[in-house]
């Protein structure tokens, strides 16, 4: 449904942004033109053969992709929990932060990647500078914390809320002369809403300070330069205020569902959240050392992909209805939007090129020098029975693999009779791709009630049948 769409909206889209004589960046192009090839057959497959009962299938290509993509985005999420679980965040106690930025901070930070890195590294820094002082007060000198965290772009309504999801080592590590070792000394329960107040009042000040510092602010406002915005630049700042900036409905705020709800009810934040100029910073969730399934859960959701399929309801009169997965404090419970305002929300939801979404620090950092002692020890090196080294541990893990985990679909066995299987081929050529699905009778995606934006390579391709009706396999 997503799928149809976007491909029904973006031609509407992208000439509502000529029309105003906007574009939108190349890179944001880019992603959706790969989300329009990802799991199309007529853009290019594998051929895949049983060993046993010589069964053939074709296996779509994945844009991989990490924008908005709901499969791709959820091979990301496996892949990370496979590689922090199990090869990366030692068996000790965790906490997870959560920093949300304000609104001005949070349109710069969306398209400045500098911004961006200098306040995840103030974020860091200061909790971890806070982690080894509360240690300290107990006696415990010298701690070295770390962790991991990722950048998320979209808020529940999808509008534009870039926010740092921080998951830390709830204590540090302090070297044992007796031991000879790194020794591992948690927090406890000392923790206090009064000591997540005092880090965010510092991130907040030193926030500000650096970025007015390095020429981001101009008395305490933000300086966005004289270049004309475009189209990503408008998208973003209308999906901050959960606003539309084109089509039909330019200008207006995104469409509501509430339920009747008591206005004088007060919102509690509850324990370890609080708040400065903005800077809300939340510290509520703790997982101990003995949970690798409670870590695992939350390594799945910081790491989460931006939209949930399962949310989207697509309503009678052609518009989307994404379900909110809390209801709101004034009783919204849906958003409603058309299929171009969906586009546009999208749109800020690719990240800008060559920055990293998840990143490891301190003691977790891929330089760190104690960083060998303490992660979990890699499997051993695999081999097979001739001998042949198979993939460890330590490398990516296979999109047949992570498809499994994620998806529950096992790509390396055959659907008939369950033996093993193997790629026989890779079709890239337009012509043999249009020969071989014209074969095997594949009506394609034109077929369906959506059309896709670009015509698959079999339009406009002359050709021979490559065997009569009696064939039973396809030939490359």
């Amino acid at each position: 449904m997503l799928y149809g769409v976007l491909a029904s909206h973006v031609d509407a889209f992208r000439q509502d942004l000529a029309s105003k004589g906007k574009y939108l960046p190349e890179y944001v192009e880019r992603e959706f033109e790969a989300y329009f090839d990802c799991g199309m057959l007529e853009r290019g497959f594998a051929r895949i053969q049983c060993m046993d009962c010589d069964h053939e299938k074709l296996l779509a290509f994945s844009c991989k992709r990490r924008g908005f993509c709901p499969s791709c985005c959820g091979r990301r999420m496996t892949e990370a929990e496979i590689r922090i679980i199990e090869e990366v965040f030692p068996r000790v106690q965790a906490r997870q932060w959560v920093l949300s930025l304000p609104m001005p901070l949070r349109f710069l930070c969306s398209r400045d990647r500098p911004m961006l890195n200098i306040v995840v590294n103030i974020f860091y820094e200061e909790i971890s500078k806070f982690i080894a002082k509360k240690l300290g007060l107990r006696g415990i000198k010298d701690a070295q914390t770390g962790g991991f965290l990722v950048i998320q772009r979209l808020g529940g309504s999808l509008n534009l809320n870039v926010h740092i999801h921080g998951v830390f080592l709830d204590g540090g590590y302090v070297y044992d002369e007796k031991a000879k070792k790194h020794v591992f000394h948690d927090l406890g329960d000392a923790l206090t809403s009064e000591d997540v107040a005092a880090v965010v009042e510092k991130i907040a000040k030193r926030s500000f300070k650096t970025l007015e510092k390095k020429g981001f602010l101009e008395g305490g406002e933000a300086s966005t330069g004289d270049a004309e915005p475009d189209a990503a630049a408008l998208c973003d700042g209308a999906s901050l205020k959960n606003m539309i900036a084109f089509g039909p409905r330019a200008g207006q705020a995104v469409r509501r569902i509430r339920l009747p709800m008591d206005e004088t009810t007060a919102q509690i934040r509850g324990d370890l959240v609080a708040q400065m100029n903005w800077f809300n910073l939340k510290a509520d969730k703790v997982v101990k050392a003995h949970q690798r399934w409670k870590l695992a859960r939350l390594v799945r959701y910081v790491t989460r992909p931006p939209l949930a399929n399962e949310r989207l309801v697509l309503a009678d009169d052609g518009t989307v209805r994404y379900k909110m997965k809390a209801p709101w404090s004034d009783g919204t419970v849906e958003i409603q939007l058309s299929g171009i305002e969906l586009v546009e929300k999208l749109a800020s939801a690719v990240p800008p090129p060559n920055g990293h979404l998840l990143r490891y620090f301190g003691v977790l950092a891929p330089n760190a020098k104690i960083r060998k002692e303490i992660v979990l020890v890699p499997k051993p090196k695999a081999r097979d029975e001739s001998g042949k080294l198979l993939a460890s541990a330590t490398q990516r893990a296979s999109w047949a693999a992570l498809a499994k985990q994620a998806f529950g679909l096992d790509l390396t066995k055959c659907e008939v009779c369950g033996g093993p299987v193997r790629r026989l081929a890779v079709i890239r050529n337009p012509g043999v791709i249009a020969k071989i699905l014209r074969h095997v009778g594949f009506a394609g995606s034109q077929a369906g009630p959506w059309r896709s934006p670009r015509p698959p390579p079999s339009e406009g391709v002359t050709y021979e049948p490559l065997c009569d009706d009696s064939c039973d396999a396809p030939e490359a």
